[in-house]
C-alpha cells in the first residue's frame, strides 16, 4: 500500500492508508469519517470482492454467507458512511467495483454473480436518488484484466475472454469516471 500511495504522493494527491476489514462496519466508518474529516472526499471507490466455487470442502452456506458479506456489505460498509456528508456539500463520487459476472450467472459461481448483480442494481438505484445533491455514482463493471486473478486463471487453463491489460483499463476507468459515467464496462 505504502509504494502505490507513495505513487499517488508524487503525483500531487493526498494519500492516508490505513487497513480495515469491509466487514468491519463500525471500523470502517470510523476511518472513512476520520479521513473525511481531515481532507474532505471528493470521490470514494468500494473495491473489495471475493469469489469461490459452489463446488469444494467448504459448505456452500459457508461461502455464499462470505461471499454476499464481503462483496455486497462491504460495499454498504464503504459507501453509506460518506453518503450524508456528500448530500450536505450537494458534491461528490461513488465508484463501485461490479462485475460484468453481475449480468449472468456462471454456475460455478453463482454466488459472485449474484452478489455482482445485487452491487449493479443499488448502484444503479442510488444514482438516481443521489442525483438531485449532484452526487455521481458509477459502477465499473470489468471483465477479464491482467491481474495476478487472470495469471492464476491462465494456469489452470480457463478461458479469459477479451483479457485487457491494466493500462487500457484504468484509461477507460479514468474516462469513466471523469464523464460521470453511470456504467463502466471493461471491456466497453
Amino acid at each position: 500500500m505504502e509504494t502505490v500511495a507513495n505513487g499517488c504522493r508524487q503525483l500531487g494527491a493526498e494519500v492516508e492508508i490505513g487497513l480495515v476489514d469491509v466487514t468491519d462496519a463500525k471500523g470502517l466508518e470510523a476511518f472513512i469519517l476520520r479521513v473525511d474529516a481531515a481532507h474532505p472526499l471528493d470521490l470514494v471507490i468500494a473495491n473489495a470482492g471475493i469469489s469461490g466455487h459452489m463446488l469444494g470442502d467448504k459448505p456452500w452456506e459457508e461461502k455464499v454467507a462470505k461471499i454476499f458479506e464481503v462483496n455486497v456489505t462491504g460495499v454498504f460498509n464503504t459507501v453509506n458512511p460518506i453518503l450524508s456528508k456528500f448530500k450536505e456539500r450537494k458534491n461528490g463520487q461513488i465508484a463501485v467495483v461490479g462485475s460484468v459476472s453481475g449480468f449472468f450467472d456462471f454456475p460455478r459461481t453463482t454466488a459472485y454473480s449474484a452478489s455482482k448483480g445485487a452491487v449493479f442494481n443499488y448502484c444503479r438505484g442510488l444514482r438516481g436518488l443521489l442525483k438531485p445533491y449532484n452526487v455521481g455514482v458509477t459502477v465499473i463493471c470489468p471483465g477479464y484484466v491482467e491481474t495476478k486473478f487472470t495469471q492464476h486463471t491462465h494456469s489452470l487453463k480457463r478461458a479469459t475472454p477479451f483479457l485487457m491489460d491494466t493500462d487500457r483499463a484504468s484509461g477507460i476507468i479514468i474516462s469513466g469516471l471523469q464523464s460521470d459515467d453511470s456504467v463502466i464496462g471493461i471491456p466497453p
